[in-house]
């Protein structure tokens, strides 16, 4: 029974370790003009009225792409992401990541426009320390340190 237990700790033990394992990410603001909506400053009403649709909402009854839409939301909701800001990275790779920020880090950001950029050939370097988060459909990141934020002469990348 003890080798038992001991094997239940241990697996638990990896399994812990790999879910909270941080990275530093390195990359450039990026821009989607059209985006996924985020609760971050809705008015508490409207937030609680979805995350209870989201709670409630009986599966079954949804098509295949609102089922999707639905599971995203949830995974979201099930790791307390749905309210924080977030923001697109674009590694040199080409990557682009979607991390999860601090409220503090995200006011860095607001003040970077797109349009602004772009006419000043300026982009936005982030690094970031973050944590994965991860579904069987989605992968996101989620700072779990401030950002260092840096403006330098560039291409800012975006998208509609």
């Amino acid at each position: 029974m003890k080798k038992v237990y001991t094997a239940v700790a241990m697996v638990l033990a990896m399994h812990s370790c790999q879910t909270n394992q941080t990275t530093i990410i390195e990359g450039d603001l990026y821009f989607k003009l059209v985006d996924l909506p985020s609760l971050y400053e809705v008015p508490d009403s409207i937030a609680t009225k979805l995350e209870t649709s989201i709670r409630t909402i009986k599966k079954d009854s949804l098509n295949t792409l609102d089922r999707d839409l639905y599971n995203q939301l949830q995974f979201l909701d099930d790791n307390q992401l749905l309210r924080k800001p977030f923001i697109r990275v674009r590694q040199n790779d080409g990557t682009i990541l979607l991390v999860f920020v601090e409220p503090s880090d995200y006011q860095k950001l607001r003040k970077y426009h797109h349009q602004e950029l772009v006419r000043t050939h300026k982009k936005v370097s982030i690094t970031a320390a973050v944590e994965t988060v991860k579904s069987n459909t989605l992968s996101v990141f989620r700072t779990s340190q401030p950002i260092t934020v840096q403006e330098t002469d560039g291409i800012t990348y975006w998208t509609k």
